[in-house]
């Protein structure tokens, strides 16, 4: 439906109370009608009823678009909300429960979270401290400004419990959202040459800058970049076949976007390095990443039991009511 003010003009035009600009210059304004009832008439046979039925129709087609907008807004409240403070009224799934988040503030601009995974290990991620609008709910680059998602805490449990593998290579994030939590941890953790985190959206990746300086410990070359994967080739010239291992959590389902992540993984992955990418299966959206993957030259194998602790989880998780494998369950790929 056109948006209300088209309405108001409409409804306006026709009452008699704008002026329109008619090609003929006969005719000095639609509320006299005069000179123009000619171009009038040839339309007369397509209008029913009078013209305070036409302003009845156009009031009642003003009112309905101002009713759905309201609703639009309203629904976008909820969203957010939900999203925001996980309302106990709306069906969900929580997660894995591999990690626990605990709030800390000193001071009104000086908050973070402390995310403790297995074992004791610690990081520490900003807590963004603005309100959550309609863009961040929108587009393939904002869908980790929202909250951690499942397939984060799978693949940091994962590089967990691989921590020796990364030693002294180079590791990139690809799509790591607001806490790029997996790219966090092998930097701490796994004595890596360095770390590269990025993402696509720019508030996102200012997030992931002031983490860096919550975790002091943290002793290898880490850089923080914009990078949206159509324009990897463009933004790093120079870093074509440079990481061993490229991380990437639940960034394979928006269709337009899966081609781009490919390419994106084909520049940047070194000639014996490997992409550990972790998604829901999602209907074939992983299968058609596998298979855009293969038509560029990668070796792709889908494992489900990568980790004891997760399979663990996604076991006890399939005697619950929302749980559903196809859309929760981390695969790595």
């Amino acid at each position: 439906m056109p948006p209300v003010k088209f309405w108001r003009q409409l409804k306006a035009l026709a009452s008699g109370r704008v002026s329109h600009s008619c090609p003929d210059t006969r005719c000095a304004g639609f509320g006299s009608m005069e000179g123009c009832s000619d171009t009038f008439d040839r339309h007369s046979d397509s209008v029913q009823g009078s013209f305070e039925e036409i302003l009845k129709v156009l009031d009642q087609a003003e009112h309905e678009c101002e009713e759905k907008k309201f609703n639009a807004r309203k629904r976008w409240k909820i969203l957010a909300k939900a999203l925001k403070c996980r309302l106990p009224s709306v069906p969900h799934f929580g997660g894995f429960d591999l990690v626990t988040i605990k709030q800390i503030a000193r001071n009104h601009q000086d908050a973070w979270n402390e995310i403790t995974l297995s074992n004791g290990y610690t990081i520490n991620v900003q807590r963004l401290k603005r309100k959550i609008t309609a863009t961040d709910l929108m587009g393939f680059n904002n869908t980790g400004n929202i909250c951690l998602w499942p397939s984060e805490e799978a693949l940091s449990c994962y590089v967990l419990e691989n921590l020796r593998d990364f030693h002294g290579k180079w590791i990139l994030e690809l799509g790591g959202g607001m806490t790029c939590l997996a790219g966090l941890v092998v930097a701490k953790y796994g004595n890596p040459y360095g770390v590269h985190l990025t993402d696509g959206n720019s508030v996102s990746v200012d997030n992931v800058r002031r983490s860096l300086r919550l975790n002091p410990t943290i002793n290898c070359c880490v850089k923080c970049s914009n990078i949206p994967w159509e324009r990897s080739r463009e933004l790093c010239p120079g870093d074509e076949g440079k990481f061993d291992f490229i991380f990437s959590a639940d960034c394979v389902f928006f269709d337009d976007a899966r081609a781009s992540l490919v390419d994106a993984i084909d520049y940047f992955l070194a000639v014996e390095g490997i992409a550990l990418v972790v998604a829901p299966k999602r209907g074939h959206t992983l299968d058609l990443f596998a298979t855009d993957a293969t038509s560029r030259g990668l070796k792709c194998r889908q494992i489900q039991k990568y980790s004891e602790r997760v399979w663990m989880k996604h076991l006890e998780l399939m005697m619950t009511k929302h749980y559903r494998e196809d859309l929760h369950y981390p695969i790595l790929g």
